[in-house]
């Protein structure tokens, strides 16, 4: 399970083959310290590594996918490592990226950062909720005005998360949101096959009906023939 970290950003992972090491960079008037923490790498599992009971256990959808987009690498690494071991997590820097992805991949959640170069956040989840408006979009930043607030709660984002990240409180929101999203397409699934269902029942009943008239039309025309037989001269 990947550490407790109180608080992700500004850390950012340096990947190695057998470990990970988090680089915290504090700058003072003139200077500029950096601190590294250094951890196992089998301290951050993966998706593969975790039971499917224990990730039952926790309350976690089976088989849900997150997109992180970001354009800083720091936080867009840190929240993939911290959201792997429960999720397939998929990345992208900028938000036509995004948008392609979710054009080509089942994505159940994105965690959208509001301030991007290029397409802003808002536009971005706008696209998105065009594509497929059951995504649910958690939007993630350091600065947000009230208007802005109220335009992501009028396309519907499920929630929003300021910086730096609270890891628990994020787990727990992208959780209820993923949560939120699979019951939404069971709801959507089951009210599809409904419809089938009446829409199969509609037509058996037309075919019945149809069958019957068809049945009707032959009968009559068979004792049409016959009459105007036995009406022939000399019959």
């Amino acid at each position: 399970m990947a550490p407790d970290l109180p608080h992700l950003y500004p850390c950012s992972p340096l990947w190695g083959r057998k470990s990970i090491a988090r680089l915290s960079t504090q700058a003072g008037p003139g200077d500029s310290r950096a601190s590294i923490v250094c951890c196992k790498r089998t301290d951050i599992t993966t998706q593969r590594n975790v039971p499917v009971q224990e990730r039952k256990e926790r309350g976690v959808p089976e088989q849900s996918t997150v997109l992180v987009v970001d354009d800083e690498v720091g936080p867009r690494e840190s929240l993939r490592a911290v959201l792997k071991p429960d999720y397939q997590v998929l990345v992208a820097a900028e938000g036509e990226q995004a948008i392609r992805v979710v054009e080509q991949e089942p994505v159940d959640v994105v965690l959208l950062d509001l301030r991007m170069p290029g397409l802003s956040g808002i536009r971005v989840m706008e696209k998105i909720k065009a594509i497929d408006p059951s995504i649910e979009v958690i939007l993630v930043t350091g600065y947000a005005s009230y208007e802005t607030v109220l335009e992501a709660l009028r396309l519907h984002a499920f929630d929003y998360v300021p910086k730096p990240f609270n890891v628990p409180h994020l787990r727990e929101m992208v959780k209820r949101a993923a949560t939120h999203r699979h019951s939404q397409g069971w709801l959507q699934q089951s009210s599809k096959e409904d419809e089938l269902r009446a829409h199969n029942g509609a037509l058996k009943q037309r075919i019945i009906e149809l069958t019957a008239a068809l049945t009707a039309a032959n009968t009559e025309m068979a004792v049409f023939r016959d009459s105007r037989y036995q009406r022939r001269p000399g019959l």
